[in-house]
């Protein structure tokens, strides 16, 4: 971090309205001053909002609405990240559910959850940022245009709350406010260790509001903690859009710097697409994996279409409970002789007919009559014999269903004699 001066204009946006904070440094230290907090920005004229924020020249910083980034972990580090920028911003639709060409991407640096120590912490992957372009480019861009500053830093909530000053801190908390409820964000020594995880901790050691009321102090807060942040965790975030403050160049001897700038040009090539290679690695890896946990929910939700169909088709022929119909299909079994055989049986709705033959078809109406599964059994057409050489009848016979479960009589002795 430089020690130059530096001016900051710092807006955080909440809900319709946002809190305007200028943040100055230099030698002596850093000042603070709340300008305002705008309730609704959209009924606020632009001349009511210049005269309220004041003339600023500096760096402006814009914190996004809390509760309405998107969140994906990810393996890779942050010089990764700008080296794949282009092939992550192609397949953002595949990341995120947002259009491929409505996604700010950024990116933040995680620390492994066991370390201890705030020097040198190691890298442990990080997380991948996403914002709807659509959503806050008008914003942004009326905010530039009024208050006559030319570029801006965008940042995440998440990225804010780096500003928040806990980095002489072993651990704490950050409960972030949205519309789908709060979730609690886990630091240590100041970096992300956890980032969306369940808000069970009732207290937190820092809050970003959801909504303005009751809030000014909580929107000022995270005002504040954009303007700090792209200072303290300048090595840890990638803004979502514009630049982070650059480094002081430290005065080197003219031919030092020259040949440097010639060691330089000879292996940046081969240092870039190796970097580029790596990035676009990764990044395929983990698109790989989305893919196909992609694909598996694709495929249930086309089982769970195939299943409704099935059931709306069952549902459809009027029969009734699968339970009840294979109880009855039981009871059918029942009812024909052993000697006896079925080509065809149909339901609709309250009636059951089928069709084969048997030695006596009277055998078989005699058993639908003695089971409680059926009522009302009679020949839809007169036996008939299937031919001298062949000693059976032909049979067609319905039956009204009345179970709801199989309960069968003694059955009628398959031994006994029933003359029709």
């Amino acid at each position: 971090m430089g020690l130059g001066y530096r001016n900051i204009l710092s807006i955080a946006l909440v809900d319709k309205g946002a809190a305007f904070v200028q943040v100055s440094r230099d030698v002596r230290g850093v000042r603070r001053q709340h300008l305002c907090v705008i309730d609704n920005l959209a009924n606020t004229s632009d001349d009511e909002l210049r005269r309220r924020v004041g003339d600023h020249s500096g760096q402006m910083v814009i914190t996004l609405w809390p509760g309405r980034c998107l969140v994906r972990p990810v393996t890779f580090g942050r010089d990764d990240f700008y080296d794949g920028l282009q092939e992550l911003e192609r397949s953002a639709g595949e990341l995120f559910p947002l259009p491929a060409d409505d996604v700010m991407l950024g990116y933040m640096r995680r620390i492994h959850p066991q370390h201890t120590s705030n020097v040198a912490p190691p890298d442990a992957g990080g997380y991948l940022i996403a914002a709807q372009r659509s959503r806050a480019k008008p914003v942004i861009e009326r905010l530039q245009r009024v208050l006559g500053i030319d570029a801006a830093t965008i940042l995440a909530p998440t990225m804010s709350m780096l500003g928040f000053g806990f980095q002489d801190r072993e651990n704490a908390t950050v409960h972030e406010a949205g519309s789908m409820g709060t979730v609690c964000h886990t630091l240590r020594f100041g970096q992300v260790v956890e980032l969306g995880t369940d808000a069970s901790v009732p207290h937190a050691d820092g809050n970003m509001p959801a909504n303005l009321a009751g809030a000014n102090d909580r929107a000022f807060a995270l005002a504040e903690g954009g303007a700090l942040a792209i200072e303290v965790a300048s090595k840890d975030i990638a803004p979502l859009q514009g630049q982070l403050p650059g480094q002081a160049l430290r005065w080197v001897p003219p031919v030092v710097l020259a040949g440097a700038a010639a060691a330089l040009l000879l292996i940046a090539p081969v240092m870039l697409e190796a970097r580029h290679e790596r990035a676009i690695e990764s990044i395929q890896t983990q698109r790989t994996e989305i893919a196909q946990d992609v694909a598996k929910v694709q495929q249930a939700r086309l089982d769970i279409d195939t299943y409704t169909t099935l059931i709306g088709q069952a549902h459809a022929l009027g029969v009734g409970q699968a339970t009840n119909v294979l109880d009855d299909l039981l009871a059918v079994h029942h009812a024909v002789p052993d000697a006896a055989f079925l080509e065809r049986i149909d339901i609709h709705g309250s009636v059951i007919t089928m069709r084969g033959a048997a030695e006596r078809a009277g055998d078989v109406l005699v058993h639908l009559e003695a089971s409680l599964a059926f009522e009302s059994a009679r020949d839809v057409s007169p036996p008939t014999s299937l031919g001298p050489s062949i000693d059976m009848e032909e049979f067609e016979i319905a039956a009204q269903r009345i179970s709801q479960t199989a309960q069968f009589k003694t059955p009628v002795s398959r031994d006994s004699e029933v003359q029709r």
